[in-house]
C-alpha cells in the first residue's frame, strides 16, 4: 500500500529531461517533505484491506494538515 502511494505523490513531481538540461523548472515551487513512523502501521497493514488502509492514511494525513502552520496543502 505504501509504494503505490509513494509513485504517486513521486509521479507528480517528476522532473522533464529539457528542464534538467536547461537547469530551469519554470513552475517550481519549494516544498517540505516530512517522514512519519507509525507505530504499529505494518502490523496493521497485515489486517485490513488496502482500501480501509488508505482511509486511515488519509485521516492522517488531514490531521498533520491541522497541526501545522498554513498554507498546507496535500501533494495533487
Amino acid at each position: 500500500m505504501l509504494n503505490p502511494r509513494l509513485g504517486e505523490r513521486l509521479g507528480q513531481a517528476v522532473v522533464g529531461q529539457a528542464e534538467l538540461e536547461s537547469g530551469r523548472l519554470p513552475s517550481a515551487q519549494p516544498i517540505s517533505a516530512g517522514f512519519v513512523d507509525i507505530v504499529g502501521f505494518t502490523s496493521l497493514g497485515e489486517q485490513v484491506p488496502p482500501d480501509r488502509l488508505g482511509t486511515v492514511i488519509g485521516g492522517f494525513e488531514s490531521s498533520l494538515e491541522d497541526a501545522v502552520e498554513p498554507p498546507v496543502r496535500p501533494a495533487p
